[in-house]
Parts: structure tokens; C-alpha cells; sequence
């Protein structure tokens, strides 16, 4: 059925409409388009006899031609010596036309030398030794009676043959008539392609442009193939998808395009001519990419292009390089998995895999052959495992030069970490090392590129979760780091506007939480979010070497949450904030060192009651902390969010239920303000509060303390906050912790649904109230 039908109802579909008359004039035009067609096809039938006629009449002058020829040959009687030479001639003829047959030669030429003539001979001389042979033979005809009629078919279309031969070699000398089309010159293909300044050769493979350098090892590629014997079809397959990829690679070179002077091969951040241009004081120092800017806090940073609603997604990428934690043990170079037993790489002996066939894809062919060429042993790597990953990039330098630059473009942050605990801890396990092995030389320790390294490793590297594969049993194991280089070009805020999350194969997707304006910047948490402000700043200036002025940071009451704020044992009545730590009511500061070893005695207390969880052990230690600190502070926060995970595990009671609904609507008020927008701590919450909500329903149903309505409202109300979560969990992996969560809860929101249709039926609609109008007063 059509749209039109369903709009007008199903007779609709039925209807007919009478169609309109043709017109006076469309009729004549018809009829004259039609009479066109009509004599052009005339005019074509009649060219294409007058050929017909033309050919016949060529083939009738032809045969003319001939004839007159065949009576040049005949002389009269009366002279006789003439004759004889004549009959010589034809002798000669015949004897010519013998040796093409391969006979002997007979009469007077016997015993003599004949000399080659050249092959090159005019068609007209040509034509008339043909015609000439031709009258002998018909005159030779006409004098043997005794010859039958086949043989003089024979010579007939011997004679035919010839004529058609002659033709077609002068239709070839003939210069081809030209059009007027103007015919384009095919263009010479580039050896050679300038980028960045950069003299490139390119190379042709399969009639496809590539690097000259790409070429090359496609080339060699080859030859090891076809050596070590492998099929054919398997040697062309791997082929093209080499030179796909060097392909892809050329192409994106060419794409690099500046955003200033639109020239190939660099960004507009490194664009020479930027400097010399005044930019406005709102866009920074100039636009990286389309979507990054750059200014003196951030560094380069990125902003939104357009208007980017919440949940759409604004990058999906995969990680160059991952790694263990600084002083974590050695994990799988290939899939990064923890490691049962110790297995090696079966090509070079050094890469540690979790098992020889191991199906990950990290350890590439590339590395293989880099390994091999160094000096390196795999009793270096287990003495020394803080090596790996700063010697994983440093052979990027070979292999991989074009991501080795990029990597180098990262902030490092170098100046902020000389000569810290960290840059001396490198220098001692990392950078003595690489030089005693020979993988470094004196250029590369004067220009501190080992130190440069980890500082962007550190900086710049993601928080990234162990797949439930790659864990040993149930141990969740460390996590890990992960580089992706555009999604390090994220600014840092205290309140995020993105959500990160990343699946088994550690592909990071981050959508955005809220709704982000064209031009504003992208910002990530870099921080822990339930931490406080002194707590999360010092997180950030020993790790990434920046200090944080986000809004939250700024306000001392961390945007009305106080999860920083403790109560002044001097007044009892005003809060002590950070920056300085000074009361609210009665003014009275308090030392730094004071509020710390507040904070570190709670988090001693805390790491105690952990090893043996207890709900009344915890609502005990609970209730001291509220004497000391704020309701809200991130410690109470944090021993609440255990409670409510003891709660769910502890027996259903009424009361037990109660609290975790107050404990689970406390914590969303705050993880509301501190991560708005799509969160994941929101969606467990919001989880957690359901079952709650529908378990404390279900038994108060039961003992009959509340109605069916009240019931059926209670239900309606945890349907509500599971769809809620729900639609933040969807945005999780499916193999993660929380992508399961997201499945039971669309199995228990499907039960859910069919409880309240079920009890909808039993409970009566009732009518709904008609406003009355206020009576004017007179």
C-alpha cells in the first residue's frame, strides 16, 4: 500500500483518476518527430545502396582492366621474332612464379647466380607482374583444351584472391581520415612528486602509484616468497594487500594538507608561514587540523568543527603502541595478555608471546625483522623489562618512520621532568641500557630522545582495561597503557564533556556526554573524578605536568558538591575549604600538613576494613567520619559506594533496602553535577536504585502495607531509572563489565514490562480531573 493510501485509507488504493487529453499541439510535435525519423531512415537505406552500387561498379572497372591487359599481351602473326621474345618473357614469368614453390629452375637461366632483390617493392610494380602473370596464365587457359572446368574454378578464385589482397594493401598505406575530436596526448607518468618541500620517486606497481622506498619492498617481498615456494595465489594475494596499504599510505601523504597555505605535507601547526599572519587572540596561536587548536595552556587541542550532539560519536581509533604499567611484569607482545608461561617468537627469538600461536596482531613482521637486526638477546628483556617499550619506538626509526614521526610530534613535556625521580629512574633502567646494547648512539643521548620517549608515553597514554580473555582465571590483573595520538590531542577539565570506552580488541570509542557547541573545545577527565581538587591536582602535576584551572578546581566548593570540605572542630558550624583551607564561618586557617594526615589516617582506616567487608563495620566507621567531614566528601562518597555493594550482596531487608535507595539517590545527586551527561558511574547507580526500588515494592506488596496503585506507581518509577541506565550502558562494550550489565538489564527491564501490563489490567484507569476555572473576583 502507498503512503497516498495509507493517509486516505485502504479504498484509497482502488481509485482511478481519468486521465487528462492530449493536446493539439504535443500531437503535431509527435507527428513531425516521427516523420523525421521516417526519412532519415530513407535517406540511410538509399546511402547504403548508392555504396552497394559504387562497390559493384569499381569491381566491374577492375575486371576491365584486366581484360585489356590480356590483349595487350597478344601480338600479331606477322612477326615473328617478336613473338619469340614475348614467349621468352613468359618463360622468365614462369620461372618466377615456380621458385616461389620451391622447384628447380629450368631453360636458360640453369647454373647462374640469381641475386636477391629487396622485399621492399611499389604496389603499382606489384599490380603488374600480377597482371601480367595472370594474362600468361589465362592465355595458357584458353590454349589447353584439355583442362577441366574445377581447374579453371581454381584459377578463377586464385585470381579473386589476389585482387582482394591488393585492395586491402592499399586501404593500409592509405592515411586514416582524421575527426575533428580533439584527441588527448596520454600523460607521462611522474617519476618523481614534491611534498613538504621533499623531493619523493615514486614507483608503479600494478599501475598504481606508491613510494619508490614501498616499491621496493614489495619487490623484495616477492622474490622471498617465490624462494621459500609458496603458491602462486597466495603470493598474489599477499602482494596486493601490501601494495593496497602503501597505497593508502601515499594517499593520506598527498591528503596531509596545511589549513593555511594548502600546501601537501605538513599541518598548519608546523606551517612556516604562521608566524608571519595575525590570528585572532580568541583562535589561539592557529588550527592544527580542522578540529585541533593550539594555544599556551593546552598545547594543541581540539575543538569541535560543528555541533556535536550527545552520544554521536567523535572518534573511534586504534591504539600505536600498548604497554604494561611503569613497574608492572612483562605481558604478551603480540595480544598483551598476561603470561602463564614464558614463550618466545619462533622468527626472532625475542618477543614473548603467551603461547607460539598466539592470534594477536602487535607483534608485526616488521618488528620480527627489526629484532633480528639488533644485538639484542631475550636475557636483555627479562633483566631489564622497563627497556621494552621505549625500544619498541625507537625502532619505529627503521621499520615505521612515518608513525615515528608522529609519535614525535606528542608533548613530552621534557624541560618540567629534568632531573625528577622519574627522569632519573629512566636514566638509570632505561637509557643505560639501550646503551650498553648498542640500540642508542651519542647523537641520540645528547639529543635525550630516550628520555623524550617516555615522557610521551607517560603523558600522553590512556588508563586501558585487560579484556576478560587476557586475564589469568579471575585475577582482573593490572591495567594497561594505550597510545592513540588523536585522541591524546584532548584538552583536560575536572568535568568532562566526553565519554571514553574501549572494547576487547582495545579500540577506543569516545562519544560525546553532552551536547558541545561548534567551537568549543573537547575535554576529558585525565584525573580521577570522585577524587577531591587537592587530591586530583597533584595526580595531574606528577603525571601529566600540568596544572588544572577548570571551573570545578577553581571553586572552592567543587561546584556545590564540598566533596573537599570538612567540618571546623573550632565553631562547629562553618566548612573548611580548600585554597587556603580557611572556615567559612569563623575565618580561622588550617595547615596543609594537618588536612593530609586528616585524609591519610581516614584512607589507613579505610584499607583496613577492605580486607574483611562488614556493613556494620562500615556504617560504624561512617558515622565517625561525619563528625570530621563533610556528608559529601569524596571519603564518605567512596566508603558509601562500598556500602551499597554490601547492601546488594547482604540479606533483602526492608531496612537494609530503605538505605540503599537513600545511599543510591545521594550518590546520583552528586555524580550528576561532577559527570554530567552519558557516565558510567551514573548508570551503575541508576542500576543499582532499580533493583532496590523493585525489590522493597515486591515486599511491601506482599506483606500488603501498600495497594495495587502504589505498587504499580513504585514499578513505574523503577522502569523508569532502568531505561535511564540502560541507555548510558549501550554505549559500553559488550565484553566489558559493564556491557553485560547492560544485557541482564534489558533481560530484567523485559520482565519488568510484563509485570506492570500484567497489574495495568487488574488496576482501574481512573478519570481524569477537569481543571475549574478561577471565579473572577467582582
Amino acid at each position: 500500500m502507498t503512503r497516498f493510501a495509507r493517509a486516505k485509507g485502504s479504498k484509497a488504493s482502488n481509485e482511478r483518476v481519468p486521465e487528462e487529453a492530449t493536446s493539439w499541439n504535443d500531437m503535431k510535435q509527435q507527428l513531425l518527430e516521427k516523420n523525421k525519423q521516417v526519412e532519415e531512415a530513407k535517406k540511410k537505406h538509399e546511402a547504403d545502396k548508392q555504396r552497394d552500387k559504387n562497390y559493384k561498379a569499381f569491381l566491374q572497372s577492375v575486371e576491365e582492366e584486366e581484360s585489356r591487359n590480356s590483349k595487350w599481351a597478344e601480338f600479331p602473326t606477322e612477326k615473328p621474332e617478336k613473338e619469340k621474345k614475348i614467349e621468352k618473357d613468359s618463360k622468365k614469368s614462369d620461372t618466377k612464379v615456380i621458385k616461389k614453390k620451391k622447384k628447380p629452375l629450368t631453360g636458360d637461366n640453369e647454373g647462374k647466380t640469381i641475386n636477391k632483390k629487396s622485399k621492399k617493392v611499389s604496389v603499382k610494380r606489384k599490380l603488374n607482374n600480377a597482371e601480367s602473370t595472370e594474362a600468361s596464365a589465362v592465355k595458357k587457359v584458353k590454349k589447353s583444351a584439355d583442362l577441366s572446368e574445377e581447374e579453371l574454378k581454381k584459377i578463377e578464385k586464385k585470381k579473386q584472391k589476389k585482387v582482394r589482397q591488393l585492395e586491402k594493401r592499399k586501404q593500409k598505406k592509405q592515411p586514416k581520415s582524421k575527426d575533428n575530436k580533439i584527441h588527448k596526448r596520454r600523460k607521462h607518468l611522474q617519476d618523481k612528486m614534491y611534498i613538504n618541500g621533499k623531493e619523493v620517486d615514486i614507483a608503479y606497481v600494478d599501475g598504481f602509484p606508491i613510494k619508490k622506498e614501498d616499491a621496493e619492498r614489495i619487490h623484495q617481498l616477492r622474490k622471498q616468497m617465490i624462494s621459500k615456494g609458496l603458491p602462486r595465489s597466495e603470493i598474489k594475494i599477499s602482494l596486493k594487500l601490501e601494495r593496497r596499504k602503501a597505497e593508502k599510505a601515499f594517499a593520506r601523504e598527498k591528503k596531509k594538507v596545511c589549513f593555511n597555505c594548502r600546501k601537501s605535507g605538513h599541518n598548519l601547526s608546523e606551517c612556516p608561514d604562521l608566524g608571519q599572519q595575525q590570528l585572532a587572540e580568541s583562535a589561539g596561536t592557529g588550527i592544527c587540523f580542522k578540529c585541533v587548536s593550539k594555544n599556551e595552556i593546552f598545547g594543541r587541542y581540539m575543538v569541535a568543527a560543528k555541533t556535536i550532539k550527545q552520544g554521536q560519536l567523535i572518534l573511534k581509533e586504534n591504539p600505536i603502541l600498548l604497554c604494561p604499567q611503569l613497574g608492572s611484569p612483562i605481558i604478551c607482545f603480540n595480544c598483551c595478555a598476561q603470561l602463564k608461561k614464558l614463550h618466545f617468537c619462533p622468527d626472532c627469538s625475542i618477543a614473548i608471546l603467551c603461547n607460539p600461536k598466539c592470534t594477536g596482531h602487535h607483534h608485526d613482521s616488521d618488528e620480527c625483522d627489526t629484532f633480528k637486526a639488533t644485538s639484542l638477546r631475550r636475557e636483555d628483556i627479562l633483566t631489564s623489562p622497563e627497556v621494552v617499550t621505549p625500544l619498541r619506538c625507537l625502532l619505529w626509526r627503521r621499520s615505521k618512520k612515518e608513525l615515528y614521526e608522529r609519535f614525535l610530534q606528542l608533548e613530552s613535556h621534557l624541560e618540567a621532568r629534568r632531573e625528577s625521580q622519574i627522569w632519573r629512574r629512566n636514566r638509570t633502567n632505561v637509557e643505560k641500557v639501550l646503551e650498553k646494547l648498542k640500540c642508542i648512539d651519542e647523537d641520540d643521548l645528547k639529543a635525550e630522545i630516550v628520555q623524550r620517549i617516555c615522557g610521551i608515553i607517560d603523558i600522553n597514554t590512556f588508563d586501558v582495561r585487560q579484556p576478560q580473555k587476557n586475564r589469568i582465571g579471575l585475577n582482573p590483573g593490572e591495567n594497561l597503557r594505550g597510545l592513540y595520538p588523536n585522541a591524546a590531542l584532548m584538552a583536560h577539565c575536572c568535568v568532562a564533556n566526553v565519554h571514553l570506552a574501549v572494547d576487547d580488541d582495545f579500540v577506543l570509542h569516545i562519544h560525546a556526554a553532552v551536547d558541545i557547541p561548534e567551537g568549543d573545545p573537547v575535554l576529558f577527565n585525565y584525573s580521577n573524578v570522585l577524587q577531591g581538587s587537592e587530591e586530583r591536582r597533584r595526580q595531574l602535576e606528577e603525571g601529566k605536568h600540568f596544572q588544572c584551572a577548570c571551573a570545578r578546581c577553581a571553586d572552592p566548593t567543587e561546584l556545590g558538591t564540598e566533596m573537599s570540605s570538612l567540618k571546623c572542630p573550632r565553631c562547629h558550624k562553618g566548612l573548611i575549604r580548600p585554597r587556603p583551607w580557611r572556615c567559612s564561618a569563623c575565618q580561622h586557617t588550617y595547615d596543609d600538613s594537618l588536612i593530609r594526615l586528616t585524609i591519610s589516617e581516614c584512607r589507613r582506616r579505610m584499607e583496613e576494613f577492605a580486607e574483611a567487608p562488614d556493613v556494620d563495620t562500615f556504617e560504624k566507621f561512617l558515622k565517625k567520619l561525619a563528625l570530621t567531614f563533610h556528608p559529601q566528601h569524596y571519603q564518605v562518597l567512596e566508603i558509601e559506594q562500598n556500602l551499597v555493594r554490601l547492601y546488594t550482596q547482604s540479606v533483602p531487608t526492608a531496612k537494609n533496602l530503605c538505605r540503599k535507595i537513600d545511599l543510591c539517590n545521594k550518590l546520583l545527586g552528586v555524580f550528576k553535577k561532577i559527570e554530567p551527561g552519558i557516565s558510567r558511574i551514573q548508570a551503575i547507580a541508576m542500576y543499582e536504585l532499580h533493583s532496590a526500588l523493585v525489590s522493597l515494592a515486591q515486599k511491601c506488596y506482599a506483606s500488603k502495607e501498600i495497594g495495587e496503585e502504589e505498587f504499580l506507581r513504585r514499578l513505574l518509577l523503577a522502569e523508569n531509572t532502568l531505561k535511564c541506565s540502560i541507555r548510558f550502558l549501550l554505549y559500553e562494550p559488550i565484553n566489558s563489565p559493564e556491557g553485560r550489565l547492560a544485557q541482564s538489564a534489558l533481560s530484567e527491564l523485559k520482565g519488568l514490562r510484563l509485570s506492570i501490563s500484567n497489574l495495568q489490567k487488574e488496576v482501574p484507569e481512573k478519570p481524569k480531573k477537569k481543571n475549574k476555572k478561577n471565579k473572577k473576583k467582582k
